[in-house]
C-alpha cells in the first residue's frame, strides 16, 4: 500500500513539470538585419558569421526616457560584451529605435504591456525564458545567468544600447 502511495506521489509530482515559457519575436541590428528570438544561433551565423549562443536581455519599456530604462541601461553597458555573451534588445513602442539590436514598433507594442510599463526578460537563445523582473537588474544578477564568451569567440562591441 505505501509503494502505491509513493509511485502514485511520484507520478502526480513528475506529471506537473511547469510548462516553459517561450517568447518568439523577430528584432533587428544596427543594419536592420533580422533575428528570430527563437533561433539566435543560426540568426547570428547567417548575419554575422558568428558562432555564438548568447542569451537575450530584453529590454521592454514604455519610453527611452523611462527612469528604469535609463538606469538598466546604465548596468548593461557596465557589463563586458566582449567578456559576457548577451545579446541586449529593446522594445519600445513609442521610439523609431535604430542602434543595438531593437524590435520593430508594432512587435514593442505587443510586448510591451502599457504606459509606464517596464520590464526586463533573460531568455536563452530559443526563446526560453529563464527569468523576468519588473524593475532593472544587476549587473550581479545577470552574470548569474549570462555565460562567459569563450576566448576565440570573443567579438567588438556587439549590442550598442540606445
Amino acid at each position: 500500500m505505501m509503494a502505491l502511495l509513493v509511485a502514485m506521489l511520484v507520478l502526480t509530482v513528475h506529471g506537473n513539470e511547469p510548462v516553459a515559457e517561450f517568447l518568439d519575436f523577430t528584432f533587428y541590428d544596427a543594419m536592420d538585419k533580422e533575428y528570430h528570438s527563437t533561433r539566435v544561433p543560426e540568426d547570428m551565423l547567417l548575419n554575422q558569421s558568428i558562432c555564438l549562443d548568447p542569451r537575450i536581455v530584453l529590454i521592454e519599456t514604455s519610453s527611452l526616457e523611462h527612469p528604469e530604462y535609463i538606469r538598466q541601461a546604465g548596468i548593461l553597458k557596465s557589463l563586458s560584451h566582449q567578456e559576457y555573451d548577451f545579446l541586449s534588445v529593446v522594445a519600445c513602442p513609442t521610439a523609431h529605435v535604430q542602434e543595438g539590436y531593437h524590435t520593430d514598433g508594432d512587435t514593442a507594442s505587443l510586448l510591451v504591456e502599457g504606459e509606464g510599463s517596464f520590464r526586463v526578460v533573460l531568455l536563452n537563445s530559443s526563446g526560453a525564458v529563464i527569468d523576468s523582473w519588473n524593475a532593472p537588474v544587476s549587473a550581479r544578477q545577470l552574470r548569474r545567468h549570462i555565460p562567459l564568451i569563450q576566448p576565440a569567440f570573443m567579438a567588438a562591441d556587439r549590442n550598442a544600447i540606445p
